[in-house]
C-alpha cells in the first residue's frame, strides 16, 4: 500500500499582490506556497530556497559550505535540500546544487516542464483507470 501514492502534485494559482513583492523573503514564501514545496513558515526552508534561487539566477552552483553565517543547523538545511532533491526540483552535481537540470535552462522553463511532466505522468494512470471503468461499465 505504501507504493499506492507515488507523489502529489501541488500547484496553487495565487494572486501576487504588492505585499508578496516587498522583498526576497516574501517572494520566496509566496513561491514555496504556490509551487507546493513545503511550509512557507519554515524559516530554514525559506532561507535555503531563497539561496538556491539567488545562486541559480546568478548561474552559479549552490554549496552549503559557502553560505554566510546563519542561524540554521547544517543538518536541517541538508534535510530540506534532500527533500527538494527527492521532489526532482534540485539536482546535485560535483560542482554543487542547482534548481533545474542545467544552469543555462531558464528557471521558468524548467518549472513549467517539471510540472507538465508530473501531470502527464499522473494522467497516464488516471486514463488507464478511466478506460478500465468504462470497460467494466459496458460489460
Amino acid at each position: 500500500m505504501e507504493d499506492y501514492i507515488k507523489n502529489e502534485i501541488i500547484l496553487r494559482n495565487m494572486s501576487l499582490d504588492s505585499q508578496a513583492k516587498i522583498d526576497l523573503d516574501s517572494l520566496t514564501k509566496w513561491l514555496i506556497l504556490a509551487l507546493g514545496i513545503g511550509n512557507p513558515k519554515s524559516k530554514p526552508l525559506v532561507f535555503l530556497f531563497k539561496k538556491l534561487l539567488e545562486y541559480r539566477f546568478r548561474e552559479k552552483y549552490f554549496k552549503i559550505t559557502e553560505l554566510p553565517s546563519h542561524n540554521y543547523s547544517i543538518k536541517t538545511l541538508y534535510y530540506h535540500l534532500n527533500r527538494l532533491q527527492k521532489m526532482g526540483l534540485v539536482k546535485k552535481t560535483s560542482e554543487g546544487y542547482l534548481i533545474g537540470e542545467t544552469l543555462k535552462e531558464p528557471v521558468k522553463e524548467f518549472l513549467l516542464r517539471y510540472y507538465k511532466n508530473r501531470i502527464n505522468e499522473a494522467f497516464k494512470t488516471i486514463n488507464e483507470a478511466l478506460d478500465s471503468f468504462k470497460t467494466k461499465t459496458l460489460l
